[in-house]
C-alpha cells in the first residue's frame, strides 16, 4: 500500500424521525499511522483531528486484521476476520459475500439511516447505499472530477491511467523532481545546489524500494539536514 496519502470518507445521514438519532460519519485515513497532533506529533498539523479527537475517545491501542487497505476494509464494514469471509488477498476483485453476512452499511439502512458511499474497493461484494459516489445526499448533485492535463513543459494526458503511464514511462526524472520539491517544502527554501548531496542519498534509498513515496519521506525524515531544520 505505497501511495501518497490519500483521505478516504463514508457518511451515513439520518433520515429517521427520530430527534435523537445521530447522524454518523465514517473517515478512513490511508497510510499516515498516529502521524497526527492529538497523537503527540509535533511536524504534523492536523487541527481538525485534533478538535474531533478532543471530544472524542481516543484509541492509543490498535491493531489491524491485515497489512493492506482493502483487507482491512473489508473487516471494518463486516465486523469479521478476512480469513473468515474469504477476503485476506489484497484487491482480488471483489469477493461474493456469504450469505450469513451482514454488512454494517446494510443493517445502518435497514434501522432507517440514510446512507452514502464515496469510496470503493472494500474487496468484498454485496453492500447496498441509497447513493454510491461523490453525491450531495441533500440534492442528487455529483462533482466530476477531470483528470486530464499536462505536465509542466511535458507530455499531455486525458485521464489517470496516461497519467501515470507517462510517469512510469520517466520514472528517474519524476523522482528526482518530486525529491527536489520534497526537501525545498520540508526545509522551507528553494532547493539548492548545496543540497545535492541530500537529494542523491534520498534517491538512492528511494530507487531501492521501488521509489515508493514513504521512502522518499523517510529517508529525508532521518537525514541530518532535516534534523538541523527540526531542532
Amino acid at each position: 500500500m505505497k501511495r501518497l496519502l490519500s483521505v478516504l470518507t463514508l457518511l451515513c445521514a439520518c433520515t429517521a424521525s427520530a430527534a435523537d438519532r445521530p447522524n454518523i460519519p465514517y473517515i478512513a485515513l490511508e497510510d499516515i499511522t498516529p502521524m497526527m497532533g492529538c497523537y503527540g506529533d509535533t511536524y504534523a498539523k492536523t487541527p481538525n483531528f485534533d478538535q474531533l479527537a478532543a471530544e472524542s475517545v481516543r484509541y492509543t491501542h490498535a491493531y489491524s486484521v491485515g497489512p493492506v487497505c482493502s483487507v482491512s476494509r473489508s473487516s471494518i464494514v463486516t465486523g469479521m476476520y478476512p480469513t473468515t469471509i474469504g477476503t485476506m488477498h489484497h484487491r482480488s476483485g471483489g469477493v461474493q459475500a456469504p450469505e450469513f453476512l451482514k454488512f454494517i452499511p446494510n443493517l445502518m439502512g435497514e434501522a432507517g439511516y440514510y446512507t452514502t458511499n464515496q469510496k470503493g474497493d472494500f474487496n468484498i461484494v454485496g453492500m447496498v447505499y441509497d447513493k454510491q459516489g461523490k453525491k450531495n445526499w441533500r440534492n442528487g448533485k455529483s462533482w466530476e472530477i477531470d483528470a486530464s492535463g499536462a505536465f509542466h513543459k511535458g507530455p499531455a494526458f486525458s485521464n489517470y491511467f496516461e497519467q501515470r503511464d507517462r510517469v512510469a514511462e520517466r520514472e528517474p526524472d519524476f523522482a528526482r523532481g518530486f525529491t527536489e520539491a520534497l526537501i525545498a517544502y520540508a526545509l522551507g527554501r528553494p532547493f539548492a545546489f548545496t543540497d545535492e548531496d541530500l537529494a542523491k542519498e534520498i534517491l538512492t534509498v528511494a530507487k531501492s524500494k521501488e521509489h515508493s513515496v514513504s521512502e522518499f519521506v523517510q529517508a529525508l525524515v532521518l537525514s541530518e539536514a532535516f534534523k538541523w531544520k527540526k531542532g
